[in-house]
């Protein structure tokens, strides 16, 4: 038992000597073999058909074309599948909404679900921001009033029937407008000229407008009753009381009018991504006759045009045409206030709103625009703008001369989701100085 036991702690210590010098070879030979290999990689040279290889493990692979074999023997099932397909995901999303714990109304839903809708915005000639509530509760009735900084005021009633696109409105409105300017008539009217007036509205109206593909039609009836009064801006003199003043048609007389007007909009644009691109046209006619003791018939002819060229996604060209005629059809004319005007949002951005008046205008509006900024979900997005107009006023078209022309140029920022956009800054300079803007919701 003792040699036994000798012998075996022999084995033991045999094993264990002869087991580390078995590791030691291995891995002095894992070592050479190591060196032998690089040496052989280093020194060896690489043939080109090892180079194509090695290139092509390093190159992604080319993209999956849109449409190929795979897909066209797939699209078959896919078709005859797709019903149960639906009807798989109508199910999920039926169990999801009904597993799913309803979130608390906010405070502005909780308003809209009385009927009650505030709005922001303008609401006639400077009348500057405005805060607006429209009331619907008991539709097709509605309610609005809006009143703004600068104290016009604009409070309507009516019926609205609306049937997707379409609709139609019998309404009465009263606005007030406050403090609007004026500097006279025609194209030469210095800046030092400046007068305000006050002018109250009301007229009743059945407007009707029909949607048919890209062409909205649109017509509409009215009666119309107009006065001149002081403006409260206590910084400017009121026109009433300008020597000869009486003799611009409009500033004593309280006008009344049947008017009838009708127009087209053709809106061939659409949005590629938050970018608008093609052509708008837009084009309208008013006739005014005279009721009561108004002695005064007049038309107007309105037409819009809008183009959106794109650079590339973040890029475009825009230019916009405005043109209005106003033509004396007997009696006096047309008031001063119905006069086709430019300035502001209509073809000068550095004059003010209403700043040249006559019986026809003309403008180009132009403008480049970048992207400065996009939404990670590619909903709303900045964009910056620089810009070039040209407008001018006279008493016929036929009768401009270049020293007509007025011109401004700048550059702002518009915020935009779709379809439009919900807020344009800009600074505009011309030859009456600079003017800054800021506006909620623009067309153009």
């Amino acid at each position: 038992m003792r040699r036994i036991g000798l012998l075996h702690r022999m084995d033991v210590r045999t094993l264990l000597v002869v087991g580390a010098l078995g590791l030691s070879a291995t891995a002095g030979a894992a070592q050479e073999a190591g060196r032998d290999s690089a040496e052989v990689e280093v020194s060896a040279a690489v043939s080109p058909d090892s180079a194509n290889v090695i290139r092509a493990s390093l190159v992604r692979p080319p993209r999956k074309p849109k449409f190929d074999v795979v897909d066209a023997v797939a699209l078959p099932f896919r078709i005859l599948f797709f019903p149960l397909r639906l009807v798989g995901l109508g199910g999920a999303e039926l169990i999801g909404r009904l597993a799913k714990t309803p979130e608390p109304p906010t405070p502005l839903d909780r308003i809209r679900q009385e009927g009650v809708y505030p709005a922001l915005g303008t609401i006639g000639p400077r009348s500057g921001i405005a805060l607006g509530v429209r009331f619907n509760r008991f539709s097709p009735a509605f309610v609005d009033a809006a009143f703004s900084i600068r104290a016009s005021q604009r409070y309507r009633v009516g019926l609205l029937f609306q049937r997707g696109p379409d609709l139609l409105e019998i309404s009465y409105t009263f606005q007030r407008n406050a403090q609007p300017f004026f500097w006279g008539i025609g194209p030469d009217t210095r800046p030092e000229d400046e007068t305000q007036y006050g002018w109250d509205r009301q007229f009743v109206a059945a407007l009707a407008s029909k949607t048919i593909d890209r062409l909205v039609l649109s017509g509409q009836l009215a009666w119309e009753d107009n006065r001149v009064r002081d403006g409260n801006n206590r910084n400017v003199d009121n026109l009433v009381d300008q020597p000869g003043s009486s003799e611009l048609y409009g500033v004593t007389e309280r006008v009344q009018y049947a008017r009838l007007n009708f127009g087209a909009a053709f809106d061939m644009t659409r949005f590629r991504g938050l970018q608008q691109r093609g052509i708008f046209i837009q084009a309208g006619a008013s006739i005014f006759r005279g009721v009561a003791d108004t002695d005064s018939d007049f038309h107007q002819f309105d037409l819009t045009l809008r183009g959106y060229g794109p650079i590339n996604p973040r890029q475009q060209l825009v230019f916009q045409i405005l043109s209005t005629l106003t033509r004396n059809d007997g009696g006096e004319g047309a008031p001063f206030y119905h006069l086709a005007s430019m300035g502001s949002r209509l073809g000068a951005r550095s004059l003010h709103q209403d700043r040249f008046r006559d019986f026809d205008m003309l403008a180009l509006m132009l403008e480049w625009r970048f992207e400065v900024w996009r939404e990670l979900h590619e909903r709303s997005r900045v964009e910056s703008f620089v810009f070039f107009d040209n407008g001018g006023v006279e008493d016929r078209v036929t009768h401009f001369r270049l020293s007509d022309f007025r011109q401004s140029f700048g550059f702002g920022m518009r915020a935009v989701a779709l379809p439009r956009a919900f807020f344009v800054t800009y600074m505009a300079f011309g030859d009456e100085g600079p003017r800054f803007h800021v506006s909620f919701g623009t067309s153009f």
